[in-house]
């Protein structure tokens, strides 16, 4: 006697199938402290560099003892998958203070305000 998909236990539903190939080298913990890593500044870790290299952030992540080893490659790899781009997170993530102290505001309020009054035609 065979059971009907709605006497198959939940659990048994949610599992995934068998995949063939190499099981992941990483956890996704793992990979999410990397992408963590990427998003900030390296001298929060004592690195003297502006950027984060993918050497680096590997190297890091050794040091950190949050992986075993892992090759420059696969951390190039990982990030572009996320669409990560350490060398860009200045600017998206952490603005120069100069950019932050700047009134966006006063400018697009200055320039409605100039703007002369039309009256609106009926037809």
């Amino acid at each position: 006697m065979s059971l009907s998909s709605r006497e198959v236990p939940v659990a048994e539903r949610l599992q995934d199938a068998y995949r063939s190939g190499t099981p992941p080298t990483f956890t996704l913990e793992q990979i999410t402290e990397l992408y963590a890593l990427a998003c900030s500044p390296p001298e929060q870790y004592g690195r003297p560099i502006s950027q984060w290299t993918p050497q680096e952030l590997a190297d890091e992540l050794i040091q950190q003892q949050i992986v075993d080893s892992i090759s420059v490659r696969h951390v190039g790899r990982l990030l572009a998958e996320a669409e990560l781009k350490p060398h860009q997170s200045r600017y998206w993530l952490n603005p120069l203070p100069t950019q932050r102290s700047k009134p966006k505001l006063k400018t697009s309020v200055r320039f409605i305000n100039k703007r002369p009054h039309q009256p609106s035609r009926v037809s």
